[in-house]
């Protein structure tokens, strides 16, 4: 479940990780608990990034992490990790 407080990286760490198999804008809508007005600019940031890809798929486009995706979600968990070891 997500946090109730996030910031903008966390949110887009959040998108990353949940599309690693590939979602629609819905299921990011319901699993991350954003609003529709969010997940565009959301989407935009990442795809423009080159952090997510979008794929037709039975007439629905489906966000998938690409591979700097994957990357970028690795680097911003070991911040994490250190943030949570200073304090």
């Amino acid at each position: 479940m997500p946090k109730l407080r996030r910031d903008a990286t966390d949110i887009r760490a959040e998108i990353l990780d949940f599309a690693q198999q590939g979602v629609t804008r819905s299921a990011i809508f319901s699993g991350l608990c954003l609003t529709y007005k969010q997940i565009p600019k959301y989407l935009s940031f990442l795809n423009d990034a080159g952090l997510v890809e979008i794929r037709e798929a039975g007439g629905r486009e489906i966000y998938i992490t690409t591979e700097e995706g994957k990357k970028w979600l690795k680097t911003y968990r070991q911040l994490k990790e250190i943030e949570k070891q200073a304090a």
